[in-house]
């Protein structure tokens, strides 16, 4: 059910006195009132009744708490210089540097800069020897089958494998914030 208005809830604390206090009284009445087939529920009256009881206002209570203040327009121009200087830097770095929660800066990279947080893929450069290199992998492949009866069977292949030639990469916790997917050459990383 949605929320009840200030015209709704003035009404249910009347009915509820005017019934003399019963709560199933006071729902009939508040569907013949406002012509509605469900009325609010006995949890509901009864919270309604005690806070009217306490602080005479059938109004919510204001919200207490700190007010949010990392979303200023300030610290949104200060990640937004911080992307554009170095858009590869974590959110958990990032977040130290600019001494703000790791969630804030998400909700302002995310909502506030509309940025999209892509991920580092390994490519292996192509020449065009690698061409003739393929075709005659494939014929070897072919000619293997062919000779061989078992050979399709004892192959394994997967789909998972990890070279690293010029040194450790890690592209796990690596991610580029961007606006669209950054073109192939940009911060992509090429294996020779």
């Amino acid at each position: 059910m949605e929320r009840l208005n200030p015209e709704q809830r003035t009404k249910l604390i009347e009915l509820y006195f005017e019934n003399q206090r019963s709560i199933i009284l006071t729902q009939r009445a508040y569907r013949r009132h406002f012509h509605v087939r469900h009325c609010p529920h006995q949890t509901t009256i009864l919270r309604l009744v005690a806070r009217f009881r306490q602080n005479y206002s059938v109004c919510d209570r204001p919200r207490t708490g700190r007010r949010r203040s990392v979303r200023t327009p300030e610290n949104i121009e200060r990640v937004r210089d911080s992307i554009n200087d170095k858009p590869e830097t974590s959110t958990r770095r990032r977040a130290a540097q600019l001494g703000m929660n790791r969630r804030s800066l998400q909700r302002i990279l995310r909502t506030d800069l509309k940025l999209f947080p892509y991920k580092l893929q390994l490519v292996q450069r192509v020449s065009p020897a690698d061409a003739q290199a393929r075709l005659r992998y494939a014929v070897r492949f072919q000619n293997l089958a062919r000779e061989q009866q078992d050979f399709l069977q004892n192959l394994i292949m997967s789909d998972e494998a990890h070279f690293h030639l010029n040194g450790v990469v890690k592209k796990q916790n690596c991610r580029i914030w961007a606006r669209k997917t950054p073109r192939p050459s940009f911060r992509m990383i090429c294996i020779q």
